[in-house]
């Protein structure tokens, strides 16, 4: 059965290669120009996806998001020019599941979209245990929202644990007792600084080979290259992409467990 996607975009030319493209891709495809035609569509088309324009004529998309939550349990994805922090934080909190930018190109959005549907074709991480465990964990340690659901959702999706904690002291005391498979830390910290959270852990033999992922709202290329040379394994500039960062969980955690194995 063709998996159904409603599409809600008020520019014409986008909106119908939008629809061409995805029915040209198997899709069952139902589109709106506005909210109010949106919820028309939805009374008798019930979707597996929604991918929804934020700026539209009458009521905008965060508040069509917002109103569609009420009922609609499926992957929402925002369309957009542009995506600031704030933005992302209120697009999460109102429900949404990503953020997918208006100039990614089609074949990008389409893989996206099977991501978020879970149709992806590697198979989870899941099913191969890391560090003799059937429980891998990312541990979060900040206090940002957008990152925080990013994270949830990606764990969801791979079917691991996710843990957050808002200072370097107490995810350090808690690695002690828990190891996690991935730290996911803010440069800056109710505590400290994050740099000095990733030295900690990288003099400690027990927690050198966890992967450590830094995240800030901006940073310079020097800082960036200071964090990696430190012990960092990436290091994202807000807002972070989900393709991206789920992409990279996956291979930090079959590297994990290459070297478990090994």
């Amino acid at each position: 059965m063709a998996t159904k996607i409603l599409i809600v975009e008020d520019t014409i030319d986008i909106r119908d290669a939008l629809v061409i493209t995805f029915t040209e891709a198997g899709f069952r495809v139902a589109a709106a120009a506005t909210g109010e035609e949106a919820f028309i569509e939805l009374a008798k088309f019930t979707p597996d996806i929604v991918l929804l324009d934020v700026h539209l004529p009458g009521i905008s998309g965060l508040d069509i998001l917002k109103q569609m939550r009420k009922t609609l349990s499926v992957p929402i994805l925002m369309y957009t020019n542009s995506a600031s922090s704030e933005f992302v934080k209120d697009a999460i909190q109102a429900g949404a599941s990503d953020y997918v930018l208006k100039d990614t190109g089609m074949a990008q959005l389409i893989e996206r979209v099977q991501m978020r549907l879970g149709a992806a074709s590697e198979p989870a991480v899941s099913e191969s245990p890391v560090d003799a465990t059937d429980n891998p964990t990312i541990m979060y340690v900040g206090q940002d929202v957008a990152v925080q659901r990013l994270i949830t959702d990606t764990s969801r999706r791979l079917a691991i644990e996710s843990t957050r904690v808002t200072t370097a002291k107490v995810a350090l005391s808690r690695l002690s007792n828990d190891r996690s498979a991935i730290v996911v830390t803010e440069l800056e910290l109710r505590d400290g600084g994050g740099m000095n959270f990733v030295r900690e852990l990288k003099r400690d033999r027990q927690f050198s080979n966890v992967p450590i992922v830094m995240v800030a709202e901006n940073a310079p290329p020097e800082l960036r290259r200071s964090a990696l040379s430190h012990g960092a394994t990436a290091f994202y500039i807000k807002p972070i992409s989900a393709i991206e960062f789920e992409q990279l969980v996956r291979k930090l955690l079959r590297s994990a467990h290459a070297s478990g194995a090994a």
